[in-house]
């Protein structure tokens, strides 16, 4: 019996190295630089199975950028691949042995393609969560519990897969499928680990940092040409310039499952969620090697302004309001033809509308609170620049 099994289940040894490949749904990452592979390599001495953890997941090191979430994210995108191909393998050498009646081994191989199964689906509902934290309205904590709830059940179905053996007879068959089910295993348990080390901070102001960040806010209509100025004074002055719109287009173009919200709320000139807007933010300046930051285009309303105070919860040191005409502010969007999907007449006037209502009233906040340096933004890239120099330099 067992020479059977072994021929039938060395039958499907060319089929298991097509099968188990790893998944390349994840495209091809960024080629890594030691800074960012030295990141996971520390991450993963908090898993149980540091070498897996770092092998597997090294290649990703450029997508990560040292984010604890991204990293915690992709850790599951490789379980959950090597669960999916381990369950298809499981499944196919089930049906043949159930069809060979080889019953001392089919009812192990049986009930493992079936908790395999559940414990997929575990995996996968962990990975759509992690794709959608911040964005349900749900608090990131709460999310990140339900991630660790489904993530320590796949683990606990794997762990049956595995004991369904013990009662067989050792043999090629038992000894591979177990080794195959412990793999998988390991990148399980270190995305859990991963979640959890993330989770222990996910919440918590940032702190990170040898000192707190130098938070400057940079106010202005559209068309005022604040990127342009940002750039200038990001270059003269040592600072990070963070475009609140660039990171959320950058979303969009990320497909991202909540990209096609953003682009419908930004085609139709109205202010994406403040949650979304500021945990953006909040990981862009976390995973930064800097602590100097210009903030371009934020916060847009009161609201923006009250959950930044409550997620990241650091004082802006200026904060710039660059004062232009609305005459002067149209004809300058409609003539930089930057190909934006919200440059066309409806869309900014639209966009002044919600402009004058919501971000006027943050203006006053920051005047009142001598924060405020208003520049007037009519007349050339350099004159305009020029006003700017007492402020950072004084």
């Amino acid at each position: 019996m067992e020479l059977q099994l072994s021929t039938l289940f060395f039958s499907f040894i060319i089929l298991s190295i097509t099968v188990l490949q790893p998944s390349t749904t994840a495209g091809h990452p960024p080629p890594p630089t030691s800074t960012e592979t030295d990141y996971i390599r520390t991450s993963c001495h908090t898993t149980r199975y540091p070498e897996t953890c770092f092998t597997s997941l090294s290649k990703y090191s450029g997508a990560v950028k040292n984010n604890p979430s991204r990293l915690a994210t992709l850790a599951i995108h490789v379980a959950l691949s090597k669960a999916s191909h381990m369950s298809n393998y499981v499944s196919t050498i089930s049906r043949h042995m159930d069809s060979d009646n080889t019953t001392e081994y089919s009812a192990a191989v049986r009930d493992c393609s079936s908790v395999f199964g559940d414990a997929v689906d575990e995996i996968r509902k962990s990975y759509k969560e992690m794709k959608r934290l911040g964005w349900t309205g749900e608090s990131v904590r709460f999310q990140l519990s339900n991630v660790q709830t489904w993530m320590s059940a796949a683990l606990t179905n794997q762990d049956t897969c595995v004991d369904g053996f013990d009662d067989v007879s050792d043999g090629d068959v038992k000894a591979e499928m177990v080794g195959r089910v412990a793999a998988v295993k390991e990148v399980t348990s270190n995305a859990l680990a991963l979640v959890n080390s993330y989770a222990d901070t996910a919440d918590a102001p940032i702190q990170s940092k040898a000192r707190s960040p130098t938070i400057n806010f940079v106010l202005g209509g559209p068309g005022v040409g604040k990127g342009t100025q940002c750039t200038r004074i990001a270059e003269t002055y040592g600072f990070t310039h963070l475009s609140v719109g660039d990171l959320l287009r950058k979303e969009i173009s990320s497909n991202s499952e909540y990209g096609d919200i953003i682009l419908d709320t930004i085609s139709k000139g109205k202010i994406v969620s403040s949650e979304v807007t500021v945990k953006l933010l909040k990981m862009v300046i976390e995973s930064s090697e800097t602590d100097r930051f210009l903030i371009d285009g934020f916060p847009r309303s009161e609201e923006n302004r009250m959950v930044y105070e409550q997620i990241i919860g650091i004082e802006p040191e200026v904060v710039l309001f660059f004062d232009c005409n609305e005459e002067e502010m149209m004809k300058r969007v409609l003539h930089r033809n930057q190909g934006r999907v919200d440059d066309n007449v409806d869309t900014t006037k639209e966009r002044l509308r919600v402009f004058e209502a919501y971000t006027l009233p943050v203006i006053r906040y920051y005047s009142q609170k001598q924060k405020l340096h208003k520049i007037n933004a009519i007349g050339t890239e350099d004159e305009i620049f020029e006003r700017l120099r007492p402020i950072f330099t004084t």
